[in-house]
């Protein structure tokens, strides 16, 4: 009995220590405000709220690579004056001199020939 309660326990701790979805985008700053544009066919435009830490982090890869795209563990937890909040709790992983977008895509296949 106690061991189930140890497992019941464990699982219910991972679940909350990983809470948050793995979101890819590109990421800009425009009207002084952080956004990121979400890798999806409607990329979804996302008002950034997050650590300074990730900020910090934002502002080198901005000033290191013009394209890039990287991947965040963040939450869609509400809208405030019509613009979805992404709470990004970090940066997994960062993909330089890349876009992930299929139009950006589309482009440079087109300029291929």
């Amino acid at each position: 009995m106690i061991r189930i309660l140890i497992f019941i326990n464990t699982l219910l701790f991972i679940s909350i220590a990983c809470a948050g979805d793995i979101f890819n985008g590109t990421v800009s700053f425009k009207n002084n405000q952080w956004h990121f544009i979400r890798c999806s066919i409607t990329q979804d435009d996302y008002l950034i709220e997050t650590s300074q830490d990730v900020i910090t982090h934002l502002k080198a890869l901005q000033q290191q690579e013009k394209n890039y795209w990287i991947n965040v563990v963040a939450d869609v937890n509400k809208q405030r004056n019509g613009n979805l909040i992404l709470e990004v709790e970090k940066v997994i992983e960062v993909h330089l001199g890349a876009s992930c977008h299929l139009l950006d895509a589309i482009k440079n296949f087109e300029n291929r020939e």
